[in-house]
């Protein structure tokens, strides 16, 4: 196989990729918005993590260097936020994207769809774990610990 071939065929794996982490993603945040107990919980869930994270990570949010990245990944990639908008945009624009950019920056971009589609995936398994448990107002994980043991 020549190295253009071989570049045709890391292009297509990567677009074909994209797509399919794009649509898991926006179909389980569908799916969470049809139902409105089970989006209540996502978002209580997401909102629990993303406060957990700001605590957990406040020195990189306090860091001059990191503080934006952080402040981004908080704000525009994870938490209780509606990210419909996002997708739309992201579709429109994939298929100019995966003409343009170079096979490398391809893999950069998918490496993100499919961490966004990774945790809408485990979110989604969380709910449907919790269930009841995310209808309470503050999260307790030491609580939640003891409730999903097996003696609990």
């Amino acid at each position: 196989m020549s190295e253009k071939e071989h570049h045709d065929v890391d292009r297509t794996a990567c677009v074909a990729d994209l797509k399919r982490f794009l649509a898991e993603a926006r179909d389980l945040r569908l799916a969470a918005a049809a139902d409105p107990v089970r989006g209540q919980r996502r978002d209580r869930l997401r909102a629990w993590q993303a406060a957990r994270l700001a605590k957990t990570h406040a020195d990189l949010l306090a860091s001059p260097k990191f503080n934006i990245a952080a402040t981004f990944f908080l704000s525009d990639l994870y938490g209780p936020k509606d990210f419909s908008e996002r997708d739309t945009e992201m579709e429109k624009v994939l298929p100019i994207m995966t003409t343009m950019l170079p096979v490398s920056g391809l893999r950069t971009l998918l490496l993100a769809v499919e961490v966004d589609a990774l945790s809408e995936r485990f979110d989604a398994e969380m709910v449907a774990v919790l269930g009841k448990r995310l209808d309470q107002d503050g999260l307790d994980i030491g609580r939640l610990r003891r409730s999903l043991s097996p003696g609990g």
